[in-house]
């Protein structure tokens, strides 16, 4: 059982990224209730107010002069292991991500369910996807910087959502689309129907869903959940046909997880479309008459 966990930023003249790291670092670690979490800074060879800007965010920093990224890293995962030396190293999770990288605010949440999992490591991050050419936070996830408290408690309802139930991930996927088409919410579109494609659904579904059109379903599965989503984004209820056959295919339990993801992401849409969150530049938007499709 993890008990503790340690982070650890290494950053080389990063005072201007810095900031904008730690403020989505802080909502990644805002939901880890009743467990001790150790932020490390590590300001190699800076020749700038990097340590100053850290400290002043309330992080530990060790300065070095290595000029290596893996040094930094090591000095950083050293002193986490030394501030829980008094604990099992089994029960110690250390991440590592950079100054000039925004993660999620289900980041670590991914991280410790999949340490439940029986995972020893795991490798790669969204940020990119994250951060816009301005350095800010992309998606919904700029709002929840301006409201940490709800941010926290969201993103932490996101991953259980996403990452935590027993429903298979394309049919998420499927749910998750069918709320953002009904909404017209491009960021979660340009996000979720790519993950639907890469998840399974097919493309002809994928593109069906994005029109209004009925999407041509080979698979019964998608087509249970998809019924279920597009009812209840539609009216708000669900008809006695598409709960029984809903209920069959996923049980009571996953009826219960499909209801509150549905319910979710039409929150996430609204937060998207009210503050109109742009997709990227280079992406080209599924409706024109859409919040988040730009001029």
């Amino acid at each position: 059982m993890i008990q503790a966990v340690g982070v650890v930023i290494p950053a080389h003249n990063e005072e201007d990224l810095l900031p904008s790291c730690l403020d989505a670092m802080r909502l990644a670690t805002g939901g880890l209730h009743r467990m001790t979490v150790h932020l490390i800074v590590v300001a190699d060879g800076c020749t700038d107010r990097t340590a100053e800007v850290a400290r002043r965010a309330g992080v530990v920093v060790r300065e070095i002069q290595a000029g290596c990224v893996g040094a930094a890293r090591r000095t950083g995962m050293r002193e986490v292991l030394r501030r829980t030396r008094h604990l099992d190293p089994g029960s110690v999770w250390l991440a590592t991500t950079d100054a000039d990288t925004i993660v999620s605010p289900e980041w670590l949440g991914q991280h410790l369910h999949y340490a439940a999992r029986g995972w020893d490591a795991v490798v790669g991050t969204r940020g990119a996807a994250l951060v816009t050419d301005q350095g800010g936070l992309a998606g919904p996830f700029n709002a929840f910087v301006h409201a940490p408290d709800v941010g926290r408690g969201l993103a932490e309802l996101g991953a259980t959502l996403r990452f935590g139930t027993s429903i298979e991930r394309r049919l998420t996927e499927v749910a998750i689309i069918a709320v953002g088409a009904r909404w017209k919410a491009e960021f979660e579109w340009w996000a979720h129907a790519r993950m639907a494609r890469r998840n399974g659904v097919p493309d002809a579904v994928v593109d069906a869903i994005g029109r209004g059109e009925d999407p041509p379903f080979e698979a019964e599965d998608e087509r249970t959940v998809y019924a279920v989503a597009s009812e209840l984004a539609a009216t708000g209820h669900v008809s006695r046909d598409s709960y029984d056959a809903a209920c069959e295919q996923l049980g009571e339990t996953g009826m219960v997880e499909l209801v509150s993801l549905c319910g979710y992401y039409t929150l996430i849409s609204f937060l998207l479309n009210a503050f109109a969150v742009p997709i990227p530049p280079d992406v080209e938007p599924m409706w024109t008459d859409s919040a988040g499709a730009g001029e």
